[in-house]
């Protein structure tokens, strides 16, 4: 308590004194602070918040934060201008916690399960396209029948093609071999019956 970060002179309720001094308890005053700030930003993670969220948070209201308190204080710090060390820091740490705060809305929430990919349409089906009924055969005429028939039945054959027959030049050559066997044997019976009666008349004559 009488180290750094200690408050301005202050007798008012609440007041400590430190090394004889009454002051303003800044030290006590930002422990209670984050102690709160601990327990909302746990509350705010089991929600399952995006990822970010609760560093945002914290980066952007502890800056906020620092920079009030920073008035508040009495000990030497150093500063940047007409700020404090602490403030000038501070107003970098709130920028980056805004960034995270804006970046977190874009981000994927790690805690909830991935969306389901939309189900994709069936394909349209086709229109069927229409048989086209059966005609039914249409009814002969009876006379027309006989009348075609009769037709058909005095057309002409068709001429059929010449079939091949066989070679009658054989046939011939056997039958006159035969003749001439024939007539061989009659001339030679009929000498035989010549001389038979040329030795008769001899015989005769004697």
């Amino acid at each position: 308590m009488a180290g750094c970060c200690y408050g301005m002179e202050y007798t008012g309720p609440c007041a400590v004194v430190l090394d004889g001094v009454s002051r303003l308890p800044t030290q006590i005053m930002e422990a209670v602070f984050l102690v709160i700030l601990s327990a909302v930003l746990i509350g705010i993670f089991l929600k399952k918040p995006r990822r970010g969220t609760v560093t945002g948070l914290y980066m952007s209201v502890y800056a906020v934060w620092r920079f009030i308190i920073e008035f508040f204080r009495a000990d030497e710090r150093g500063s940047v201008g007409a700020l404090s060390t602490s403030q000038f820091i501070s107003l970098f740490i709130l920028a980056f916690g805004v960034y995270l705060l804006v970046k977190s809305r874009q981000a994927v929430n790690d805690f909830e399960a991935p969306a389901e990919p939309a189900p994709v349409p069936a394909p349209e089906a086709e229109p069927e396209k229409a048989e086209r009924p059966e005609t039914a055969p249409l009814p002969v005429d009876p006379i027309e029948q006989v009348e075609k028939e009769t037709k058909r039945a005095d057309e002409p054959l068709p001429i059929q093609p010449e079939t091949a027959t066989l070679s009658d030049e054989p046939v011939t050559e056997v039958a006159e071999a035969t003749e001439l066997g024939g007539a061989a044997e009659v001339a030679g019976e009929a000498s035989g019956a010549a001389e038979a009666g040329n030795a008769g008349g001899d015989g005769g004559d004697q």
